[in-house]
């Protein structure tokens, strides 16, 4: 008596599935989730062994003029603590100036360095692993952000991997500017979090998470990029807001929504009609939780900043009626609106030192 068992899975096995139409997109499989995220983390440590192969091998340094001033405030600071003192002021520069308001040496203040140097104290982790770190960080944030926007894995690594690549975050790392290549770390989380407040998934553990990425942000102690943060998620709530406003002109009820389900259902008859008042409702929620979120990692960073501020009004990077840099110094760091032009031509304006004639 044939097996019908083996018969019915026969039939199914020798039963061709059917072709996609010519043209139609295939879709990718998945990964299953518990290993993606490994595989995406073991080909970004991959890629930072290949793109810092002396650091990670060698445990070598770079060499840069600012790395060694850093150096040079930093063996100061640890001289201090060795005496048993914490280190706020530097004598042997201006015959004294302070350390800690100047961001110079600013120790136990960004919790990341903590875990780092114990890393690098007890289980030899190379010098560098505290630039290592953010680098991988930037990576993995990029393919979170990605992958939580429905990009796929295949799609989302290599991007990451080209984030922690990027030439200008190499340069600024290896040039002495530490705090900016960390704080940039901080960028895609930042959207990510947001992102997810936006849409309703856990107002409140996602706005606290990104409470907390903002305040490590600051605290990193480099406020151009820590601004550039706060200006993206800005960007990204007028962007989204305006969308919304569209959207309510249009009477089209959207999929999601950050405000509370009651609210929602309230303003929309039950998810029925979307109009201007809930679309600006919508908007005056988000700037509202969004602020209450800026304050909480301003208190967070408050300890490091106050100093600062106080510091202010005697350096030459604080600008008031008494002294200071001004304005046009000020802002001569930053890329000169004409100079949008190299997004398209990245050498409209020369390149290096010898060649560029921009206004930086």
């Amino acid at each position: 008596m044939p097996d019908k068992r083996r018969t019915r899975t026969a039939g199914k096995a020798g039963k061709k599935s059917p072709e996609p139409p010519a043209g139609a997109r295939v879709r990718l499989p998945d990964a299953p989730l518990k290993f993606e995220l490994l595989i995406a983390i073991g080909v970004m440590v991959l890629a930072i062994c290949v793109l810092y192969p002396e650091l990670v091998f060698k445990d070598a340094i770079f060499f840069a003029g600012d790395n060694q001033a850093a150096a040079s405030f930093a063996a100061v600071g640890e001289k201090a603590l060795e005496a048993g003192h914490y280190p706020v002021w530097n004598p042997f520069l201006f015959a004294g100036m302070p350390s800690f308001a100047s961001l110079q040496y600013t120790p136990f203040v960004y919790p990341v360095n903590a875990i780092v140097g114990l890393l690098h104290k007890y289980l030899f982790f190379p010098h560098y692993t505290w630039m290592l770190f953010h680098t991988l960080m930037i990576g993995v944030g990029t393919y979170l952000l990605l992958r939580s926007r429905g990009i796929h894995y295949l799609a989302s690594i290599p991007a990451g991997v080209l984030m922690m690549w990027m030439p200008n975050l190499v340069a600024v790392g290896s040039h002495g500017h530490g705090s900016q290549a960390c704080a940039s770390a901080y960028l895609p989380f930042a959207l990510l979090l947001w992102d997810r407040v936006w849409r309703g998934r856990g107002t409140v553990v996602n706005g606290t998470a990104l409470l907390i990425v903002l305040g490590f942000s600051m605290l990193r102690a480099h406020l151009q990029i820590t601004y550039y943060t706060y200006a993206l998620v800005v960007l990204y709530i007028v962007f989204f807001a305006v969308a919304r406003f569209i959207d309510a002109r249009r009477g089209r009820v959207p999929d999601f929504s950050m405000l509370p389900r009651r609210w929602f259902d309230r303003l929309t008859a039950g998810g029925t009609r979307y109009g201007s008042g809930a679309a600006g409702a919508e908007a005056g929620f988000a700037v509202g939780v969004f602020a209450v979120i800026v304050i909480g990692s301003l208190l967070m960073s408050a300890v490091l900043y106050l100093p600062v501020h106080d510091y202010a009004q005697y350096s030459i990077r604080g600008a008031s009626a008494g002294g200071g840099a001004d304005y046009e110094y000020a802002t001569s760091w930053s890329l000169h609106p004409a100079e949008m032009l190299t997004f398209l031509f990245p050498y409209a304006f020369g390149f290096g030192s010898n060649l560029y004639f921009g206004h930086m």
